[in-house]
Parts: structure tokens; C-alpha cells; sequence
């Protein structure tokens, strides 16, 4: 048997420890969004820890930073709180759809065409990693 190829809840709250402030006295939210990121593979865990800033906001989106000088991260991924709910079935999709932006290096849409294909390549990105976590 070869390694395990997701993080624990608890390894993920211990990575992401820094956004644990944010969430103030809410650690329900806080364990939704670890169990989220769990469902991720550790190499997309790792690179998510390393290069998004996580901020918990009104609607979610995700903001590429590259072309910024802002900063050494890469992305910000804004997360409702009001997402972060046991009866919101979609939370796990949400913030992977968002991650699924950063990974494939989403930045500007230039038309309605690039908008569609960037769509479409990251509910591709994200139902694959739902399938293999889930299935």
C-alpha cells in the first residue's frame, strides 16, 4: 500500500491554521472549509497553502495576482461564510471550482468565447477531483 494521497482533516486544519483567524468563534466554517480542502490531492493542497490567500467574504470568486506585485502569493479565493453550511451541499464544489481557476492559471478573459472555455476546463478540473475523492 502506497502513501496516502490526501491530508487529513486535522493536517489540514494544522496547514491552514493561519486562516483559522478569520473565522473568529465560527469553528463549524472552519471545519467545513478544512473538509473541503481535504478532498483535494496533497500536491494541489501543497500548492493551494504555498499560493492562495483565502479570504472569507460575501460571494465566492477567485483573483489572480501574477500580473500584481502585491504580493508573494498568487490568488486570492473569497469564500461566503454563508457557503460554509452542513446544508449547502455545494461548498465542497465552490471552493474547488475556485482553485480549479488558480491551478489552470486563469487570469483575464478577453471575450465571451475565453470566459465559456475557461468554464468549461475547470468544471472539468473540479469534477475530477470530486470523482476521485467521492467514488
Amino acid at each position: 500500500m502506497g502513501e496516502n494521497k490526501y491530508y487529513t482533516k486535522n493536517e489540514i486544519k494544522e496547514k491552514f491554521k493561519s486562516q483559522m483567524e478569520q473565522f473568529g468563534k465560527k469553528d463549524n466554517e472552519y471545519d467545513i472549509f478544512c473538509l473541503a480542502i481535504c478532498a483535494l490531492p496533497k500536491e494541489i493542497v501543497d500548492t493551494v497553502e504555498k499560493e492562495i490567500y483565502f479570504i472569507f467574504d460575501d460571494e465566492p470568486w477567485y483573483l489572480n495576482l501574477e500580473s500584481k506585485d502585491l504580493t508573494k502569493k498568487k490568488g486570492i479565493i473569497f469564500v461566503p461564510l454563508h457557503f460554509l453550511t452542513p446544508e449547502n451541499t455545494q461548498y465542497i464544489y465552490g471552493i474547488h471550482h475556485e482553485i480549479a481557476h488558480h491551478i489552470l492559471g486563469h487570469k483575464d478573459i478577453k471575450d465571451e468565447k475565453d470566459k465559456q472555455q475557461k468554464e468549461a476546463a475547470t468544471h472539468k478540473l473540479t469534477f475530477k477531483w470530486d470523482r476521485e475523492y467521492f467514488v
